[in-house]
């Protein structure tokens, strides 16, 4: 029974966040008081149910109502926070808030109990790592210091919706201003020939694949021999790699067939004379195993800029040097956004400026209102 007495008094018995709480309510055991009870455990369930009880609004003086009182501090939380979201994150966004915090917020504030910790102790943590700067030097971008306060900001918004915490101190922390940095800067022609020359020439192949194709760099990392027809001239793409590991793709357009264009037969034929008799993978190592994405812009793509004489810009740019190429040669939208494995919404609002310059505009809203998308 969810309703107790005991020594004539009504107490109430509920589990909350996985733990058994045995209130007295002080109300002596009455039908009047009963009946009140009943409603108030109804109420009780209700909440819980939605996920907006807060154990200290009905029980202003229950000794267990702050429970990271016991734990202690913003370590402890954290620790147990990211150990909640572990198996529903990907490897990398776990890898990521677990550095963050162990390498620049736990050291300044991990001692510190977490019902104690205020806005203001937040915003000198922000500042002290904008002090900090980059751990090899330079200053941290505005974007790279909110990444960083992300999961500060998501551990007391949990804690505070969760009612373990009376106010959150994060819901003040604005975030710093912005600047986007995803940054369309595609390759001409000419900087793609000069790219292609300065290259390590067993990485050649793989690089022109990157311009000739679109690709996400996780889907051309994850691609195998297996998924590429080069008779029939068509590709299978149904999986990336990261972090060492196979992944199914972020979206379920990513999920789809492409024409093998010649520029990408090419790239296919001169990386099967390197890698087919190596295993599964199409673009591996000298070793034979799956290329990383750090190593390839450390070892590989930053070299070969600076050999080429170009600003560096991310490998990235080779997919938007892809579609803006595409779009220049008046591709059909739709091919684009195929091979390309986006919406065509997408592919339009980020291309706007490149399509308004060919005049497909247009033709974008009529391929829309005909089912194109």
């Amino acid at each position: 029974m969810p309703i107790r007495v005991r020594r004539g008094i009504i107490h109430l018995d509920f589990r909350y966040k996985g733990k058994r709480a045995r209130i007295t309510t002080g109300l002596a055991a009455n039908p009047q008081n009963l009946k009140l009870a009943e409603r108030w455990m109804a109420e009780i369930h209700f909440q819980i149910s939605l996920g907006t009880f807060r154990i200290q609004n009905h029980f202003p003086h229950y000794r267990h109502n702050d429970p990271l009182k016991k734990e202690g501090t913003f370590t402890e939380a954290a620790t147990a926070w990211l150990e909640s979201h572990k198996q529903s994150w990907a490897e990398w966004t776990y890898n990521k808030f677990k550095g963050d915090l162990e390498g620049r917020i736990i050291p300044k504030i991990g001692s510190r109990r977490i019902n104690e910790i205020t806005a203001k102790d937040l915003r000198l943590v922000r500042e002290s790592i904008q002090a900090e700067g980059k751990r090899k030097g330079g200053k941290l971008s505005n974007r790279s210091v909110n990444r960083i306060m992300q999961p500060v900001k998501a551990i007391f918004n949990e804690l505070h919706a969760d009612g373990d915490i009376e106010s959150n101190p994060a819901a003040r922390l604005g975030r710093l201003k912005q600047k986007r940095i995803a940054e369309i800067q595609p390759f001409a022609p000419a900087e793609v020939k000069a790219i292609l020359k300065a290259i390590d020439s067993r990485y050649a192949p793989f690089v022109q694949f990157l311009f000739e194709s679109g690709f996400r760099l996780n889907e051309a990392f994850g691609l195998k021999w297996q998924k590429v027809n080069l008779v029939s001239g068509v590709l299978s793409v149904r999986r990336g790699h990261v972090l060492g590991k196979d992944k199914d793709p972020k979206t379920e357009r990513a999920i789809r067939d492409v024409e093998i264009t010649p520029g990408m037969m090419k790239a296919l034929k001169d990386q099967k004379r390197l890698s087919y008799l190596a295993g599964d993978y199409v673009f591996v190592t000298e070793t034979g195993k799956p290329l990383d994405v750090n190593n390839f812009r450390r070892l590989i793509w930053t070299p070969a800029l600076k050999k080429a004489e170009l600003d560096y810009r991310y490998p990235y740019q080779c997919r938007h040097t892809f579609a803006t190429g595409m779009i220049e040669s008046n591709k059909n939208p739709l091919w684009i956004a195929n091979q390309m494995g986006t919406s065509l919404e997408m592919l339009f609002s980020t291309y706007a400026v490149y399509f308004q310059k060919r005049g497909w505009s247009q033709k974008w809203s009529q391929a829309v209102v005909k089912g194109g998308e």
